[in-house]
């Protein structure tokens, strides 16, 4: 089976076709909005969300998500919290929670988070940690499934 434009998947080693949508056969591929001021991190969330085969939403900044947010359903996010320039994430984590969407903080900061931040709920998840993990986390919140992993 090749895949149908648009369709996310991969072409195995047998030249077989395997699709991935992050989401049953007969549903979209899900979004996942990424936010991160470094670019090299916020390609690394990039690749690994659309290696799980959903569909990436990036931002380097919380006005670019929330712009993203005006226009895009997302079923969860991956937000770093410390923006540079003195920003943080705290904007967009209060839309995301605003609309019921599940996301997961990514930041390096972990000792410095202040009370606002760490008000605002969300699975923390330290850097430095796998790219593919982060996901799986910010999936499994999209799911319900908020366990440890």
């Amino acid at each position: 089976m090749r895949p149908r434009p648009g369709q996310i998947g991969l072409v195995t080693q047998d030249n077989s076709y395997s699709g991935m949508t992050g989401a049953g056969d007969h549903e979209s591929p899900k979004r996942i909005l990424v936010l991160d001021d470094e670019p090299l991190i916020l390609l690394d969330l990039e690749c690994a969300v659309a290696d799980a085969g959903c569909v990436p939403l990036t931002a380097l900044e919380p006005d670019e998500a929330l712009q993203i947010l005006d226009i895009e359903p997302v079923c969860a996010a991956i937000l770093d919290v410390s923006l540079g320039q003195g920003k943080t994430c705290e904007p967009v984590a209060r839309a995301l929670a605003a609309r019921g969407v599940p996301y997961v903080l990514h930041t390096g900061d972990v000792e410095r988070l202040d009370m606002a931040v760490r008000d605002l709920g969300g699975i923390l998840v330290p850097k430095p940690t796998p790219a593919s993990v982060v996901v799986t986390r910010a999936l499994q919140c999209a799911c319900g499934d908020a366990r440890q992993i």
